[in-house]
């Protein structure tokens, strides 16, 4: 008889086990152990092993106590193992191929929570929280029930659920490689492509795919606010397989990185083919605090419980995206869906009819719809269009099923997979235990209580002959069934249109009937953060007419654009630049010294800390109302939620902002005090301390407040300067320069005025405002901040506690992105988290989620509002008298109208520092611009990218424009003739001694062909109706330099030991690549490698009294201060070096140590204002080419040309990253970045992903080209270089005028150009559609 023994001498007979179970039920595999068996041990060729060890499992069906044995099945090493019985209520799951068991989950915990705190991996990022960032993703792989193949995808791990990953195998950005054990391909080409530079999407990034084009596609969930996504696009391009010549690395599928061998098998390898992990005979129930999870085995399982829960609040779960968008659902049982067989069958029957199961995925559903595309036309047009729904990851795990149920149970949420499955006929199969199953269509299903129903599978037909089948986006229409979405809370059935067209014959005059008789028959709806409803209603004419133009054998080839989707190529892109060997490393293109760490997951943000176990997190609590009272607060529900520890108020925490103020000023509390008014709705009034982020979060939520005093709230422009609403205590002062300004308007020969307004932007760095502060031993704290300001967050953290601010640490050591944001606005996490630190002595911590971000921070100086109605509100305004002499400026005046928020706090600066952007790059010899700043019941905006700059660029090109109109001459050449000539001096009285504009502009003009370009474009728009180009060129003036505002430290430690140099510096690395630069600089004063300089923090003790990191000159102002330093310390050493002619760098930092001499220095860098404010100026030239569809106002860029004058850069590879990136933040500005507020209530509307829309990947130029100016060193920069960070940014207001050329190339077709078009920014689709007059009259075939 065999015996077994297990680790602790215990035996079992084999014999005395069940029948059945035989060799052939183990198998290999890299899984964790099969949930509801206890394997207590193994032993594995003759040696003991724990069962947590290996990666071999017995079979599921293997139920009953006892010892069984096999073999492996590639080594044959003999395998025991012994199981202790079922276990329910216990995860198991790998991750990065360890096992992972949890007893007893939190069914509300996400599997990024668990990632972060639990396993204490940090390289998963947590950002949006809502599944539309990408920061967040990692990869899953499970066994396919149905193909009983290994299935990797990606998944937002911030929505996936823990509870929901038991026998799953999880792979973050650490389980694929590091710097320490060696970088995947992926990892290290994303950082030598120049990818990642604040770093904080990077790890979410990894994403290889076949070709350049499914490269694109696959990053349509996840954001870079930095890069531009060029390099990234770039740098995953080079694996494709129809990439251009030979790739940069070898590349494994991803698919392999996620599955490693069995490491304790002689063979070593890990047998994938024959595991069994599916199979699940046990059901999960897990029951804590008011959540209960279920599993159910099989669909009679789910029937059951479905039919037992029907009286409660329940929710199936598959995927968990949609608490993305409904983040209040609180159903007390969730039922899993996604392991049920019976729901992911996919089936195709002979007459084409295609059955699928409501457990089939989205992307699983394209995928078998493009298999079926030769059935029928309308699989190809469907699939298309889910294509456009979510993102990768919410495709790759969220059910059809579950987004019809959304829309089933959200009246506001538009489903287009609702809309296009019910214009494809397509019905619905549901269940339930006491009813039975049924068939009903789509628009049955909206009116039935699903209460105790199931979805189990969706039947598509295919196309009849003579059928035609198209979709657009809110649109379908398939005659004569026509669909809409989009329009109403749910989609609608055309009758009455329908009806019209039976039997017609689709010429112009009944498409233009049938057009009218559309709008007529639905009213579109108004929610929130919708787009206006007269945009909506003329898309119900113009994408009706664009699908019968597909539908129709012949049609007018004027219109044929309208008749089919415009195809975006894959985006490229090309860039230039010179180095100067003589400066090396110094203008070489290094990456960034972080970058490799960024990329796998190693570098280390403020919320990346080790937590210690007795550590709290905090969060803000916001009101609810605006401009009213804060009568009381209710704290006692909060303070009885399991893991909450305290609710501080403004009675402990009175601190108040700014730091110095003018008894004039309005003060900004960090929390409101009760009785005192609330200007804002978001504005805070208490903190929560708990346990778990997550937990403060929730609690957050629960504490309440009465409001008395309620008045109207103010959130747009009109109404503060209607009801005169304005600071008068704002530090602006006019700008005057040459005559008063109407004698000089007297002199002129023509005179033009108008008005010109642009919006907000929010800033949408990765990593939102996040502190941690811990007690320290001396009665003092340390403080780590995300911020770009570490002397005024030491300050506040003093004032906050009273612990004097020699005790207080503040340590910066990088921040997932900045752009001005964490300039002053990072006041409000480090004043909390230093009080609740020293108040409970204990280290407290908190990251805003992104809602409370947006919602308590202010955005870009100034702010562009929607009302409810979406009435464009845009607080920067400009009304403009430009005067000429012929045909040259000669006088300007301005009146400049900006809403500082509710409280005065940065007005001063924005609207100062904008003024001296007022010229833009044109010389005039007589300026006044008078700013005037109001207030409004919404956050205090603040510093953003070019603050102040970029709207004061973007007013004078429009005024530019609009006198070149009136002159009637040609805009391109009005600007050439009005450019600033050395020697000429600008409204702030700088003369400028080194202008280059003149030679650029020629330069510029030949290189990129814009007068061949340019007669392309004419011919395009007179062979096309709807679907116009425009393509205009702009130059840049943007002043720089370090004098009159930086005042910063650099300290420089020479290793006597090896000689490696030790920096930090009074700057933080915020992704603009200052510690590279700074390194570079320090390796060329001691002229060694760069790998023997190491950047750290930015710490307090060391650069306290240093100024913010801000306005693109910090890095230009940190390498002065080191380059003072280097300069000490070199002087220490010259003696030895002219003693040892000839020795190496160590040999004689050994012998300055030996010595005893000093070989460390602090640097210091302060200079004076120069005249006119600026030490120089950089210069740029840029030129847009659009292609607009006239019927959506949608655009395409298809090419940019940047020509970009950056000195001799330090580093052009990261100056060419700051162009493309800061370039395509402003494009986000000027065309898709709308800030929102409700009225009446004033609550941010766009306070989140899914309603706020900064630029993706298929949102850059199509071709993107770069030049840095060649062969010009500026004599007055660091090195001779130039800063970069903020004068691209403004250089995006040109891509108005290119999008406003080609609409009134269609105005101009159709005899609608009257007056000058007026292009307020943004110009999102609805603006440009609307300034498009379309009317379905013009309609023709």
């Amino acid at each position: 008889m065999n015996r077994a023994r297990d680790v602790g001498g215990a035996t079992n007979s084999v014999s005395s086990r069940k029948p059945g179970p035989t060799d052939k039920t183990l198998f290999c595999a890299e899984r964790a152990p099969v949930r509801f068996n206890k394997w207590e041990c193994v032993v594995v060729a003759g040696r003991n092993l724990p069962v947590d060890t290996l990666r071999v499992r017995p079979a599921p069906s293997l139920l009953t106590e006892g010892a069984y044995h096999g073999f492996c099945p590639i080594c044959k090493a003999k395998i025991v193992f012994r199981s202790g019985g079922d276990t329910t209520d216990t995860l198991a799951f790998t991750l990065n191929g360890k096992a992972q068991t949890v007893s007893k989950p939190d069914p509300n915990m996400s599997l990024n929570e668990y990632i972060r705190t639990v396993a204490g991996l940090k390289g998963t990022k947590l950002s949006c929280g809502e599944g539309g960032c990408g920061a967040c993703v990692v990869a899953i792989t499970s066994k396919d029930p149905v193909t009983g193949k290994d299935v990797t995808v990606p998944v937002n791990s911030c929505l996936r659920l823990l509870i929901a990953c038991d026998g799953l195998e999880i792979t973050t950005v650490e389980g694929i490689g590091s710097t320490r054990k060696g970088l995947h391909p992926v990892q290290k080409t994303l950082a030598n492509f120049w990818g990642s530079q604040c770093g904080g999407c990077s790890p979410g990034m990894a994403n290889p795919k076949p070709t350049k084009q499914d490269v694109e596609n696959c990053l349509d969930g996840n954001i870079c606010r930095c890069t531009g996504y060029r390099p990234i696009l770039a740098a995953f391009q080079s694996f494709a397989v129809d990439r251009e010549g030979a790739c940069t690395t070898d590349i494994e599928d991803m698919s392999n990185v996620y599955h490693t061998a069995c490491n304790q098998l002689p063979c070593g390898k890990a047998c994938l083919e024959t595991r069994i992990c599916e199979d699940k005979p046990a059901r999960l129930k897990i029951s804590l605090r008011d959540v209960t999870w279920i599993e159910p085995t099989n669909l009679e399982d789910l029937l059951e419980i479905v039919e037992a829960n029907k009286s409660k609040e329940y929710m199936l779960v598959f995927g968990n995206t949609s608490t993305g968008v409904f983040k209040d659902q609180n159903p007390s049982v969730k039922i899993d869906v996604s392991r049920i067989s019976e729901l992911k069958t996919i089936s195709a029957d002979q007459d084409g009819t295609l059955h699928i199961g409501a457990g089939v995925s989205i992307s699983q559903l394209i995928s078998f719809l493009l298999k079926q595309a030769p059935i029928s036309d309308s699989f190809t047009a469907l699939a298309k269009h889910l294509q456009k729904v979510a993102s990768t990851p919410i495709r790759a795990v969220a059910s059809w099923a579950g987004n019809l149920m959304m829309a089933h149970d959200n009246p506001d949420f538009p489903s287009d997979i609702f809309t296009i499955m019910a214009g494809a006929k397509s019905l619905l199969n549901i269940n339930s235990k006491s009813s039975g199953a049924k068939s009903v269509n789509l628009f049955e299903f909206l009116q039935m209580d699903m209460k105790g129903w199931v979805i189990t599978k969706l039947t598509i037909p295919a196309l009849k002959q003579n059928e035609h089948f198209t979709t657009h986006k809110k649109l379908l229409t398939s005659t004569p069934t026509m669909v809409f979405g989009g329009f109403s809370p749910h989609a609608v059935l055309s009758s009455t249109t329908a009806q019209f067209l039976n039997g017609k014959k689709l010429t112009a005059s009944v498409i233009q009937s049938a057009c009218n008789m559309l709008m007529k028959e639905f009213s579109p709806d108004q929610p929130p953060a919708a787009a206006s409803a007269a945009y909506r209603q003329s898309l119900l004419a113009t994408l009706f007419y664009k699908s019968i133009l597909s539908s129709l054998p012949s049609i007018d080839p004027k219109v044929a654009s309208a008749a089919s989707p415009f195809i975006r190529p894959t985006s490229s892109g090309k860039q230039s630049y010179d180095t100067d060997p003589s400066l090396y490393p110094v203008s070489q293109p290094y990456p960034k010294m972080s970058a490799f760490a960024q990329t796998t997951g190693e570098a280390k943000y403020t919320d990346d800390a080790f937590i210690q176990t007795d550590s709290l997190f905090a969060a803000f609590v916001h009101a609810d109302h605006g401009n009213c009272i804060l009568q009381s607060i209710d704290t006692s529900a909060a303070l009885q939620y399991p893991g909450v520890v305290d609710v501080i108020t403004a009675d402990e925490l009175p601190i108040t902002s700014p730091l110095h103020p003018d008894p004039k000023e309005n003060q900004e509390p960090c929390l409101v005090k009760v009785g005192n008014r609330i200007l804002f709705n978001g504005q805070s009034f208490a903190v929560v301390l708990a346990a778990t982020q997550s937990i403060a979060n929730a609690a957050a939520k629960l504490v309440s407040a009465t409001y008395s005093d309620q008045q109207p709230v103010i959130t747009s422009l009109e109404e503060a300067i209607e009801t005169k609403s304005f600071f008068t205590n704002a530090h602006v002062v006019p700008l005057r320069k040459g005559k008063p300004i109407n004698e000089a308007l007297a002199e002129c020969d023509t005179v033009v005025k108008g008005e010109i307004s642009c919006g907000s932007q929010y800033h949408f760095h990765m990593e939102t405002q996040t502190a941690l502060a811990f007690p320290t031993d001396d009665g003092g704290l340390e403080l780590h901040a995300s911020t770009q300001n570490v002397t005024d967050t030491q300050t506040f953290a003093s004032i906050a506690t009273g612990i004097p601010a020699s005790k207080i640490k503040v340590v910066m050591k990088r921040a997932g992105g900045s752009y001005g944001g964490k300039i002053t606005r990072s006041w409000f996490t480090a004043a909390v988290v230093s009080f609740a630190a020293n108040k409970h002595n204990v280290p407290v911590r908190t990251a805003l989620e992104l809602h409370s971000n947006m919602r308590l921070i202010g955005k870009r100086f100034p702010t562009d509002f929607l009302h409810r109605y979406n009435v464009h509100r845009h607080p920067w305004k400009c009304e403009y008298t430009i005067g000429t002499l012929n045909s040259r400026l000669h006088a300007v005046d301005m009146q400049w109208y900006a809403d500082a928020g509710a409280y005065v706090f940065d007005s001063d600066g924005a609207m100062m520092q904008g003024s001296t952007a007022c010229d833009a790059a044109y010389f005039c010899p007589n300026w006044q611009v008078v700013p005037t700043v109001c207030q409004t019941n919404t956050p205090s905006n603040t510093a953003t990218r070019a603050p102040g700059c970029l709207p004061a660029v973007f007013i004078m090109e429009t005024a530019m424009d609009h006198t070149a109109q009136v002159l009637g001459v040609d805009p391109v050449s009005f600007r050439y003739n009005n450019i600033y000539q050395e020697g000429q001096v600008t409204p702030t009285g700088m003369t400028l001694k080194y202008c280059s504009l003149s030679h650029l502009w020629s330069q510029f003009v030949d290189a990129i062909g814009y007068e061949t370009r340019m007669k392309d474009v004419l011919a395009y728009n007179k062979k096309n109706m709807w679907s116009k180009r425009g393509l205009t060129i702009a130059p840049n003036k943007y002043g720089l330099g370090v004098g009159g505002f930086y005042r910063i430290s650099a300290y420089v430690l020479v290793n006597g030991a090896d000689g490696t140099v030790a920096v930090s510096c009074g700057g933080s690395e915020i992704g603009q690549g200052l510690d590279t630069k700074l390194a570079q600089v320090v390796a060329q004063q001691f002229g060694i490698g760069l790998d023997l300089v190491t950047v750290h923090s930015n710490i307090s003790l060391l650069h306290s009294n240093s100024t913010p990191t801000g306005g693109s000159c910090t890095s230009d102002a940190v390498s002065l201060a080191a380059m003072d330093a280097c300069t000490q310390i070199n002087a220490v050493l010259q003696p030895i070096r002219d003693k040892n002619p000839g020795a190496s760098w160590d040999k004689i930092v050994s012998l300055a140590q030996a010595e005893g001499l000093d070989i460390g220095a602090r640097g210091w860098c302060s200079r004076p204002a120069p005249p006119g404010g600026f030490e120089y100026n950089s210069y740029g030239m840029v030129a847009n080419e659009v292609q607009v569809d006239i019927l959506t106002g949608e655009v395409q860029i298809l090419r940019t040309d940047i020509l970009f004058d950056c000195g001799q850069s330090l580093n052009p590879a990261i100056d060419i990253g700051q162009v493309e990136g800061g370039y395509v933040m402003g494009l986000g500005y000027f065309l898709s970045e709308e800030i929102i507020y409700d009225q009446p209530s004033g609550r941010l509307v766009t306070d989140g992903t899914w309603e706020y829309k900064p630029p993706s990947s298929k949102d850059i130029p199509i071709d993107l080209r770069v030049d840095l100016l060649k062969n010009a060193p500026n004599p007055v920069g660091v090195l001779r270089s130039k800063a970069s960070g903020e004068p691209p940014t403004c250089m995006a207001s040109s891509i108005v005028f290119s999008i406003k050329q080609a609409v009134e190339s269609s105005l101009k077709d159709r005899d609608l150009l009257q007056s000058y078009v007026v292009a307020n920014a943004p110009l999102t689709p609805e603006a440009v559609q609307q300034l498009c007059k379309v009317d379905p009259s013009q309609f023709i075939v």
